[in-house]
């Protein structure tokens, strides 16, 4: 389901009638209606309306789609898969949604690891292999290590400085500074920087970068411009030289996710909280953000989301909420405090407002309300992607009873629907299934990889596939060159 919009059933009107008491005053009996009871009901109504739109809900969608960045920008999320990129409008997520790939855009690689928009609006990909691609909103450029000072093609990280320079964190090749003029490369080398493997980069309010170096255990450097400092485990309070994620609160705290905790540096003491003595989810911090009042939200490998609010800790995973997956590699906080998890394996979870009020569905749902996609690549050769999207009836149950509540918020309940993708060849004969199941609402990626439901590879040619639900079909054709 696509975050923001609550397509649910709609509370049914029911017609009461209003019991008239019979009263007899001075020999006359006169029929009377309570004004106490009609405002004290109208009062219980607009708190419960005010309750409903105060609480949060989770939703999700690109279900199984493997997320690996998010990025805000306005009333849009950018979401940077192992397929592309995808925009969605948080306002208008049925029908704004845009996915560039390498085969429709000028993205230079699917496989997106980062995701950084500057002043000026234009948005960098970090790619693996391909180096990082610039989009302006209508041309595309492409930085690599044969056409620019890229150190490596292989770009793990961006992050972009008070000053509009961008920096990005490379495999083995240091990190580079482009100023969009020049390039300057830092590296073990020629600099103060423990590893050239830059997984993680932040900037705090005075400028200084920070790079983590994911699994190497090199710890953490920090740059001022002028000289290079390490902290490690040897030399400092920090739990691992494993730097997962880093983040920076509002008071210029550093907080390290590492793979023995979060590890918090005020510039002269250190606090490390894990399993052991917090609630923190699980050791494993993969991402962290921190939201407008303080609160620190730490993705875990495999224990979910963890929230710290300074005294106490709350966690949310797939049992007790509606996230998709318990491994939580981004995180991206909007401008309303909505929060949006990406994981690898369960694509977005939101957990924010309701930004619609939930109606009735049609009987039957109409065409606009599913959707299937263009494959891409296409032509195509030896596999493709084929996207489509499943709507249907979605209910909201207010949380203490819900088995899925927490914190006593809102829960979104979703229908499945039983879907098919077929895949046929122009005799109109099946070639392989590739859906037949139920599905929640949701958008889904499924890959073909041009064999049939023998396994067998099958020839050049031209494909259809077919998108059916109950009330729903629709076919696209697609052309294998081998």
């Amino acid at each position: 389901m696509r975050i923001g919009y609550l397509p649910g059933s709609r509370r049914k009107k029911e017609e009461k009638t209003r019991k008239v008491k019979s009263v007899s005053w001075s020999g006359a009996k006169t029929r009377v209606l309570s004004s106490g009871w009609f405002v004290f009901l109208f009062l219980l109504v607009f708190y419960w309306m005010g309750i409903a739109h105060s609480q949060e809900i989770w939703l999700n969608y690109t279900n199984n789609s493997e997320i690996t960045c998010l990025a805000i920008e306005g009333d849009y999320i950018w979401e940077g898969t192992t397929g592309g990129v995808v925009k969605r409008s948080m306002t208008n997520p049925l029908t704004d949604v845009v996915y560039y790939h390498k085969a429709n855009s000028g993205l230079a690689s699917n496989n997106v690891t980062s995701i950084a928009i500057d002043g000026s609006g234009n948005k960098w990909f970090g790619t693996l292999g391909e180096g990082v691609s610039r989009f302006d909103g209508a041309n595309w450029t492409t930085y690599n290590t044969s056409n620019s000072g890229l150190a490596s093609n292989d770009v793990l990280s961006i992050a972009i400085d008070g000053s509009g320079n961008k920096w990005f964190g490379t495999y083995y090749g240091g990190v580079s500074r482009f100023d969009g003029a020049n390039w300057t490369t830092y590296n073990t080398s020629n600099s103060g920087l423990a590893s050239n493997n830059v997984g993680f980069i932040a900037i705090d309010g005075s400028g200084n970068k920070w790079f983590g170096f994911g699994t190497l255990g090199e710890g953490v450097s920090r740059f001022d411009g002028i000289g290079w400092t390490t902290y490690n485990t040897s030399n400092s309070g920090l739990a691992d030289n494993w730097v997962l994620s880093i983040g920076i609160d509002g008071s210029g705290n550093k907080w390290f996710g590492t793979g023995k905790g979060v590890s918090r540096f005020d510039g002269v003491n250190w606090t490390t909280y894990n399993t052991s003595n917090s609630g923190l989810a699980n050791n494993y911090v993969w991402s962290i953000a921190i939201d407008g009042s303080g609160s620190k939200w730490f993705g875990t490998y495999g224990g979910g989301v963890s929230r710290f609010d300074g005294a106490n800790w709350t966690t949310y995973n797939t049992s007790n909420s509606g996230l998709t997956h318990n491994e939580v590699h981004s995180i991206a906080i909007d401008g309303s405090g909505n929060k949006w998890f990406g994981s690898y394996y369960g694509g977005v979870s939101y957990l924010g407002k309701p930004t619609a009020v939930p109606e009735e569905p049609e009987q039957g749902n109409t065409p606009h309300t599913f959707a299937l996609y263009q494959n891409y690549p296409n032509p195509f050769n030896p596999s493709t992607n084929i996207l489509f999207s499943v709507y249907g009836s979605h209910f909201i149950v207010h949380s203490p009873i819900h088995e899925k509540a927490v914190n006593s918020s809102l829960f979104m309940v979703d229908s499945p629907i039983h879907t098919t993708l077929k895949v046929y060849n122009v005799k109109g004969q099946l070639v392989k299934t590739l859906v037949d199941e139920e599905k929640l609402p949701g958008n889904y990626n499924i890959i073909w990889d041009g064999k049939d439901n023998s396994g067998r590879e099958v020839s050049s040619g031209i494909y259809f596939y077919q998108l059916k639900t109950k009330d729903y079909t629709d076919t696209k054709k697609m052309v294998l060159v081998r």
